[in-house]
């Protein structure tokens, strides 16, 4: 009996000190920012904020009607920002278009046969990768504020 009660002592210590347990979450700092190009605020931008050096983990981004943007991580809470560190950001916006069969305004393929669904990236090439994107920014402590003025021709 006395055993019983050692066991079920100790099996309620366990479950309190696991209930005590604090959030995994990783600490952020807020960013949020307004994407333009060419001096206008773009929407539907998918952003990402890639660690280059001190950073441990990307952050993710998407612009609204008036291009603004909040980051999010992956170990952050949604909207939240992303971690102190810095950062190589890259853009993109694709533009899908879809054909109906027969249509004749259909691209083809070198064989002839028409391509249905085809994508247009909008976001000028050299923005779109991190080994080209000249757009950088180290998160500090606490809310900031970051804008991203992207040039057609860069």
């Amino acid at each position: 009996m006395k055993q019983m009660i050692a066991w079920s002592l100790c099996l309620l210590v366990l479950v309190g000190i696991s209930g005590c347990e604090k959030s995994r979450r990783l600490k952020t700092e807020y960013v949020e920012g307004v994407v333009t190009l060419d001096g206008l605020p773009i929407s539907n931008v998918t952003l990402t904020f890639i660690p280059s050096g001190t950073a441990g983990e990307s952050a993710n981004g998407y612009s609204d009607e008036k291009g603004g943007y909040k980051l999010s991580s992956i170990n952050g809470d949604a909207e939240k920002g992303a971690l102190e560190g810095e950062y190589k950001i890259t853009l993109t916006k694709v533009e899908v278009t879809e054909y109906k069969e027969g249509d004749p305004k259909a691209p083809k393929d070198s064989q002839g046969r028409p391509y249905y669904v085809t994508q247009k990236e909008l976001i000028p090439k050299v923005y779109t990768n991190a080994s080209t994107t000249p757009l950088t920014y180290t998160v500090v402590k606490g809310k900031q504020t970051h804008n991203i003025e992207l040039l057609s021709k860069p």
